[in-house]
């Protein structure tokens, strides 16, 4: 099991999702992850195969961001470690100035859904 660092950009996936988070700290002794999630991005469709390395294609409407929502407390071993070609992307993503225009209910439900999806498997 890799031990995360504070500031280090990780990734929960679940079909065609990814929640991708910044880690705030790690909790060896009970296993958890303090995590902050940044963005959720869906994939095109299921039956694509999507490159993660390439999230500059993904459209607006697969991205919510989650920049001002509710911190994580997650088992360590689920998550990722995003790499240096995915996180770069990523983080300008965030800056869009569309993105932050979005309904910061609709993104709370966005994540909330993923959480239940993760957790019903």
């Amino acid at each position: 099991m890799s031990i995360f660092q504070p500031y280090q950009i990780v990734y929960l996936e679940k079909g065609i999702s990814r929640l991708y988070a910044e880690v705030i700290q790690v909790v060896p002794d009970r296993e958890l992850c303090w995590a902050r999630p940044l963005v959720l991005i869906e994939a095109p469709a299921p039956e694509e195969v999507f490159a993660w390395e390439h999230l500059e294609q993904i459209s607006l409407e697969a991205t919510c961001p989650l920049i001002d929502g509710p911190d994580i407390l997650w088992p360590l071993e689920q998550f990722r470690p995003a790499l240096d070609m995915e996180v770069l992307p990523l983080l300008a993503l965030i800056q869009q100035d569309k993105l932050k225009d979005c309904d910061r209910t609709q993104t709370h439900e966005r994540l909330h859904r993923f959480i239940r999806q993760f957790w019903q498997a």
